[in-house]
């Protein structure tokens, strides 16, 4: 079988200081058939000088290097555009913050959807938060997706979520009727509103520098927030209020809705909260973990199907 094309897309602006470990973390894959699409809102910094610095780079490894720069109006614009350009058969997107933890990522991302009796659509991992020095501040690790979960508070980590091409022709890029949960609104409408088939890899695929608009203050956190509960409503589902309630506090205060659940009962009621996994864990669909023997050992990932 040959192996897909994958586009990768990155929106900048000004974004000269972080992008080298963004296209340094390209250039390092493994994989052989990459689109790297770079969509620049008109940078005043030297981004787009050091972006023509790597193109000999890219033609070296014999990877597809497309870059438009123009006037925006907010990333999700930007990514919109990315996708309009892109020729992938699958498409993800790189910040110009954040970078691929390996040089396997590309190659399990083209596995992942390899496997045609499968019929995966979307691919997801885990990611790293990091600090302003690289140093890791906490890992995201996530699960495979069972239905309903984004009401108990779950949804994938956006920098390591993948879909084919044929997907978001299927279904829509991200609606800019949103201002920070554009993300969180696909994603959403791709798993719970279209049920569409999803694999979890055991993998930190992407190192993201901290500091993301939806985080960046109070008043970020309550109005991406309020956007959830809104795409709710706006895919005609029905939300459960309290978790989406929860989601900010445990931002603000770094603690977990469980936690506030067992608060609130006045104390550990684990009968509830087995309870609450057992109704979601029931959705989820087991799988047997395929071989990947053609991989680094050391970047075999264990795996849910959804």
């Amino acid at each position: 079988m040959h192996a897909p094309k994958v586009s990768i897309i990155t929106a900048t602006l000004n974004a000269a200081h972080t992008l080298p470990s963004t296209l340094d973390s390209i250039l390092a894959q493994d994989y052989a058939h990459i689109e790297h699409i770079i969509i620049d809102g008109k940078s005043s910094d030297n981004t787009l000088t050091l972006i023509e610095s790597y193109r000999p780079k890219y033609a070296l490894k014999g990877y597809e290097l497309k870059v438009s720069s123009q006037k925006d109006s907010g990333i999700y614009d930007t990514m919109n555009k990315g996708l309009a350009l892109a020729s992938g058969a699958i498409i993800g997107f790189l910040n110009a913050d954040d970078f691929f933890t390996h040089s396997k990522v590309i190659s399990l991302i083209a596995w992942g959807f390899s496997k045609p009796t499968d019929d995966v659509q979307i691919v997801y991992a885990d990611i790293v938060f990091v600090d302003k020095n690289l140093s890791t501040i906490r890992t995201l690790n996530t699960k495979p997706y069972y239905k309903n979960a984004f009401r108990f508070g779950f949804h994938p980590p956006h920098p390591s979520f993948y879909a084919t091409k044929q997907t978001y022709q299927a279904y829509g890029g991200f609606n800019l009727k949103y201002k920070i949960a554009n993300d969180y609104e696909l994603m959403l409408r791709f798993l719970e509103k279209y049920h569409l088939k999803s694999l979890y890899i055991q993998e930190c695929f992407v190192k993201m520098r901290a500091g993301g608009v939806s985080n960046a203050n109070l008043k970020n956190i309550i109005r991406a927030n309020v956007e959830c509960v809104q795409s709710f409503r706006d895919n005609a589902l029905c939300a459960f209020p309290i978790f989406i309630a929860l989601k900010p506090l445990s931002k603000i205060f770094k603690i977990h809705y469980i936690q506030v659940i067992k608060n609130l009962l006045g104390g550990a009621d684990e009968n509830l909260i087995e309870i609450i996994h057992y109704l979601c864990l029931t959705a989820t669909n087991s799988t047997n973990y395929p071989n990947i023997s053609h991989l680094d050992s050391t970047h075999q990932p264990h795996l849910g199907v959804a």
